[in-house]
């Protein structure tokens, strides 16, 4: 059963959308997913993770940090903050529900931004191929600055505007060990074996003192469309949320 979200944000006059997946009986544990940069909530591998843990007895929440819709934000005009206050929202939401067991699973941008949230009875925490802190300070990277909107072009084929507030916040994006220091949340750390972070992204299980696992999946690209590749994430990610979150 898919129930169609629309929740008030931290940010007056804006919605956040999305989209609870529930299993046939009840069941107080979910898992919310957080797509990447320039994404949304029905990215291939997000439905796949709702369709996997729903048949597990698990609900899945996935929603948009940004859309289409007159109220819901643009990506040019929000910041990794604001994309924190709204994971903290869901969560809230998720507990409201009657969840006590919520995990929290981040693509590429989205990982970073669970990590700005506040984890407080979060039960796991995983990254898909997120970023290290050292790629997201190289604000230069992602494309070619702009003056008039004080920020950066990125062209993936299709062009998009990180925005004044998001360069802001990259430029002076904290260390990993500012970050996950103090975090005691069991975090899973997956990255991709093909992805731009394989390497680099292992320092946020050597800064954490929480527990911590990192795995690299061999030939996967950031986005692990390749054959199988999404089906290895999908079902680590469960295996990490079951041990933790049961």
């Amino acid at each position: 059963m898919e129930i169609k979200l629309r929740i008030q944000s931290r940010q007056r006059g804006r919605y956040l959308y999305g989209l609870l997946t529930c299993p046939p009986r009840s069941t107080k544990k979910v898992i919310i997913v957080v797509h990447g940069m320039t994404g949304w909530m029905n990215d291939g591998k997000n439905r796949a993770c709702a369709k996997f843990f729903t048949k597990r007895g698990w609900a899945t929440l996935r929603f948009d940090l940004y859309g289409y819709q007159d109220d819901a934000g643009t990506f040019d005009k929000l910041g990794m903050r604001d994309n924190a206050a709204d994971i903290n929202t869901m969560v809230s939401h998720c507990k409201k529900l009657g969840f006590n067991s919520i995990c929290l699973a981040g693509h590429s941008l989205g990982w970073p931004n669970i990590l700005l949230a506040n984890l407080k009875g979060v039960k796991a925490i995983i990254s898909w191929d997120g970023p290290d802190p050292d790629s997201l300070r190289d604000v230069r990277s992602f494309g070619k600055y702009n003056a008039a909107v004080g920020g950066y072009i990125v062209d993936w084929g299709t062009r998009h505007i990180i925005g004044r507030k998001l360069t802001q916040e990259l430029r002076k994006f904290p260390t990993a060990k500012s970050l996950v220091g103090g975090v005691k949340t069991p975090m899973l750390v997956i990255a991709a074996g093909d992805g731009p972070y394989h390497g680099a992204a292992r320092i946020y299980c050597e800064s954490t003192d929480g527990p911590n696992k990192f795995l690299e999946i061999p030939g996967a690209s950031h986005n692990f469309a390749e054959e199988g590749k999404e089906e290895v994430l999908i079902r680590e990610t469960f295996a990490w949320c079951r041990k933790w979150g049961s």
